[in-house]
């Protein structure tokens, strides 16, 4: 499943650095792209290994805020 995710509080590379190791080391994860300068991250992942609660959820244990309008 592909998935995008409005993300506040990227502000740098350090920025997306981090949500990117931290998502792509998520088993399930096939790749992970976080755009700071846009705030968002775009994830591809298998729904049978991970659910997208998880991968927000590690986001936001990082100190970023996802915006879930989207569902």
């Amino acid at each position: 499943m592909h998935k995008q995710l409005k993300v506040d509080g990227m502000s740098c590379q350090h920025c997306k650095m981090s949500i990117e190791t931290a998502l792509n080391s998520i088993t399930g994860v096939q790749r992970a792209i976080a755009f700071h300068e846009e705030g968002r991250v775009e994830i591809d992942f298998n729904e049978s290994q991970i659910d997208l609660a998880t991968l927000i959820n590690t986001i936001d244990d990082l100190g970023f805020e996802v915006i879930t309008d989207q569902e």
